[in-house]
């Protein structure tokens, strides 16, 4: 399966009813974003920490079946906060009840913002990124590598045809 088979358009271009390509995926707005709305994105003063990865992370992501957004079964509340006693994210309710005796929670927010400026985040993405083009790489010669191999069953079978007539 190539991961680019499905080309992601730019949900706010989609929006304006034009199709542009989408190139950054924001996970705080879960929305597709293409280079212009990605600058203007990073410009908007209440979206400029937002943690913004290529769109070829998102497709991983779900690739790996890792939930996107994570819901508290007990309380159905989006899990924001996480609880570094029990390394898990957890819900608001969750923090009050369950966890109110483990270190104060952390907005997730805060952590993406943390692993966005370390420098170990960006030279794992960097590695990411390569790795797919790899990986597409060898999809593309697989897929020639089976037109080559029907192209010689084709020519064996005419040339048994051959033989036999």
């Amino acid at each position: 399966m190539n991961v680019n088979d499905d080309k992601d358009l730019c949900s706010l271009c989609k929006f304006e009813g034009k199709q542009k390509e989408a190139t950054k995926w924001c996970t705080e707005c879960d929305e597709t974003l293409c280079t212009t709305c990605h600058e203007n994105h990073n410009a908007n003063i209440s979206s400029k920490e937002h943690h913004v990865i290529p769109v070829v992370g998102k497709h991983i992501l779900k690739s790996l079946h890792i939930p996107l957004t994570e819901y508290c079964e007990d309380h159905e509340k989006e899990k924001d906060l996480y609880c570094s006693t029990h390394k898990e994210n957890i819900c608001l309710t969750c923090s009050q009840t369950s966890h109110g005796k483990c270190e104060p929670a952390v907005r997730l927010c805060e952590v993406y913002k943390n692993a966005k400026s370390s420098s170990f985040v960006s030279v794992l993405e960097n590695d990411v990124i390569v790795v797919m083009e790899e990986l597409n790489d060898i999809i593309k010669d697989r897929e020639n590598n089976k037109l080559q191999l029907e192209k010689q069953r084709t020519e064996i079978l005419d040339t048994v045809k051959d033989i036999r007539k």
